[in-house]
């Protein structure tokens, strides 16, 4: 396996986009890719890298394509003698045999509020080698002094952020801000922009009326705000700031594994 192929899938990954690895992991006879020959390709089916060209080439990406799709990798044989029955177009002559590997997108959050509930979350975060972004309107709080690995850091509105950003760089949005008033403007501005991603306001139910109200008041269609997720994380009887950071991992690890199908790469780079 190609270690600069490796690293590629592992950038393309953290940008938010899907890809899959397909590796020779045997062959018999003439064939022309050996083994440990790598292919790297996205849903789009551009790719790096050969397993050997031709009609195999082809065959693989279509493979890794629908792996992509599907969420599920494989192992596939295939006969390069094009005189047999069921082989490839090919006067190799020989066989390959072809793993495939989905290489998952690494979550990426966005933490609305630089507060106590962010600084667990995004300490957990860090173990579990994910990406976040943190907003605070609040000098001070949304800094490298709190938040030391965040992939971005930004010291603004959160509306005004939610408004202006590429959100599809986003895999989860966690609404925990200081302010009643920020908190529900930027819900609303995600609803309005139209955030793909999973959506979760920290906060009691009446704050989650009161918001709902709002963003009906905005012209929102009351169907917008069935995206929004409260209470956050999963129900294992949280109330400490490092209590809801678990529970909050733990319902993405579930969501990863639960959901075999990926969903859409949310970055629009494609390989190069």
């Amino acid at each position: 396996m190609e270690p600069a192929l490796l690293r590629e899938a592992a950038a393309l990954a953290e940008e938010g986009v899907a890809c899959a690895l397909a590796v020779v992991a045997q062959a018999t006879g003439s064939v022309p890719g050996k083994p440990g020959a790598t292919m790297l390709v996205a849903i789009d089916g551009t790719s790096k890298g050969t397993v050997g060209g031709a009609g195999l080439e082809e065959r693989v990406k279509r493979l890794c394509i629908e792996a992509i799709r599907s969420g599920e990798g494989g192992v596939h044989a295939f006969d390069l003698a094009g005189w047999k029955e069921g082989a490839l177009d090919s006067v190799c002559g020989g066989s390959v045999t072809v793993a495939i590997h989905v290489v998952r997108p690494v979550p990426h959050l966005l933490l609305i509020g630089g507060g106590h509930c962010s600084e667990a979350l995004a300490r957990v975060c860090d173990v579990l080698r994910w990406s976040y972004t943190v907003v605070d309107s609040r000098p001070g709080y949304a800094d490298e002094a709190r938040f030391s690995r965040a992939r971005a850091l930004a010291t603004q509105a959160p509306a005004a952020f939610a408004r202006e950003a590429d959100l599809s760089r986003f895999s989860h949005a966690y609404v925990m801000g200081h302010s009643h008033h920020e908190d529900g403007d930027a819900v609303i501005a995600l609803l309005e922009r139209g955030f793909a991603g999973h959506l979760g306001v920290i906060g009691s139910r009446s704050k989650l009326h009161a918001f709902r109200e709002r963003a009906r008041e905005a012209g929102l269609p009351g169907s917008a705000f069935d995206a929004v997720h409260s209470p956050i994380g999963l129900d294992v009887g949280a109330q400490t700031p490092p209590e809801i950071a678990v529970a909050v991992a733990a319902e993405i690890v579930q969501q990863i594994h639960r959901q075999k199908a990926l969903p859409p790469s949310r970055s629009t780079r494609v390989i190069s």
